[in-house]
């Protein structure tokens, strides 16, 4: 893991919506998005239980939306909803979207659902180690 992979994730994890625009530019928008789209799968696979349904999915988005109202208008609740499912196994839901909404709705998803975690160094460390890897795979 490189110096601007720790920084993305490290961002995501910590601070939500704000990314590290320098990190991101250097790393390219493939790179990004696949570090990010195994960020949030990860994160996702955490925090939701198989049999989640549409209705608690849309709960979570508007509980969401409430606790970082900054989001509410910049990140749509349509992108939050769609990304969740997708990574539930509805993959055909992210495709209308576009880069700037699916990476909106990986921050702040990956932030909120990392931070419940309230994971320590290692834990931290363990989780990047493991996006680092699926990235890997999928680029």
């Amino acid at each position: 893991m490189n110096e601007d992979e720790r920084s993305l994730l490290t961002a995501a994890i910590t601070s939500g919506v704000r990314a590290p625009m320098d990190a991101i530019e250097r790393l390219g928008n493939n790179r990004t998005f696949h570090i990010m789209a195994a960020a949030m799968s990860i994160a996702i696979e955490r925090g939701f239980a198989d049999g989640t349904t549409p209705a608690q999915i849309q709960n979570y988005v508007e509980d969401l939306l409430e606790r970082f109202p900054k989001a509410d208008g910049e990140i749509k609740a349509s992108a939050l909803e769609a990304v969740i499912r997708a990574g539930l196994g509805e993959p055909e839901l992210i495709e209308p979207l576009t880069y700037d909404d699916l990476l909106g709705a990986s921050y702040l998803l990956t932030f909120d659902l990392i931070s419940q975690q309230e994971l320590d160094d290692a834990g931290r460390e363990e989780y990047f180690q493991t996006v680092i890897a699926l990235a890997d795979e999928e680029s």
